[in-house]
């Protein structure tokens, strides 16, 4: 749905304006929570910073 298909019924009420209006909110919100979940799983499975894990790969193997 385009631009010109959102208020080309402007003139018949608003309303059908308004619910189309919050059904897409409602749908980017949450398509927001959803990556944001996503991240968040990513980032728990990939280490801060590579440096940091050298050294604990050269911590492992020097205790070993």
């Amino acid at each position: 749905m385009d631009e010109i298909e959102l208020f080309a019924d402007f003139d018949q009420g608003t309303s059908t304006l308004l619910d189309e209006a919050v059904r897409r909110i409602e749908y980017l919100r949450d398509q927001l929570v959803f990556w944001r979940a996503v991240k968040r799983k990513l980032e728990q499975g990939v280490p801060d910073n590579p440096v940091d894990e050298l050294v604990a790969v050269a911590g492992d193997a020097w205790r070993n």
